[in-house]
């Protein structure tokens, strides 16, 4: 029997449930208001159930882009950059981060919410930390550098990068970006 979000099948990514009513998403989705309190109590566990789901879909790429061991570790975080550009273009725009959409509409209104996607930027961080070490390990960034400080940093920097890409309707902030992550971050120093 399906579940959740597999049994109301929303695309994705979804409205914010904080600026859409429920109407709008039961009728998006093309079920009845009855069958969504069936899976959902409120519209509170709606969102954190879309916050989950986007995070188990976030993992898995970041998995497959940032362990790539067939690729030098800060390839594979340019591969993941590359990948974001692609997916801005290709939904002209209107797309960005889930997480960072979210977060910036409802983390100050529900400390649920609030911690749940800090929880998911964490795991983010700690996976491009991982990646990190790895180009430590081989060389590829100076040997003193913090790679958790840096890891953290991307993601915030990154998902202003989202926002303002978004408002320019440009990948020109993008590849703001990566200039200044590689020539000046990842590259740089001390």
């Amino acid at each position: 029997m399906p579940t959740g979000l597999d049994a109301i099948d929303l695309p994705r990514p979804t409205p914010q449930p904080a600026s859409t009513g429920l109407e709008e998403i039961l009728e998006n989705a093309k079920i009845p208001k009855g069958s969504f309190y069936y899976y959902f109590e409120s519209k509170t566990r709606f969102g954190l159930a879309v916050i989950d789901n986007y995070s188990e879909i976030w993992a898995r790429k970041l998995e497959r882009l940032l362990k790539d061991q067939s690729v030098p570790p800060l390839r594979r975080i340019e591969n993941y950059i590359d990948e974001g550009i692609h997916g801005l273009k290709k939904y002209s725009f209107k797309r960005g981060c889930l997480v960072g959409n979210m977060g910036q509409e409802m983390a100050a209104l529900d400390n649920e919410f609030r911690f749940r996607i800090l929880a998911v930027l964490s795991s983010w961080a700690e996976r491009l930390s991982e990646c990190l070490e790895e180009a430590r390990q081989s060389g590829e960034i100076d040997k003193d550098m913090d790679v958790d400080i840096v890891a953290k940093f991307f993601w915030s920097a990154w998902e202003g990068t989202i926002l303002q890409a978004k408002l320019e309707n440009s990948t020109e902030p993008l590849e703001r970006f990566r200039t200044v992550m590689f020539r000046y971050v990842f590259l740089a120093k001390p």
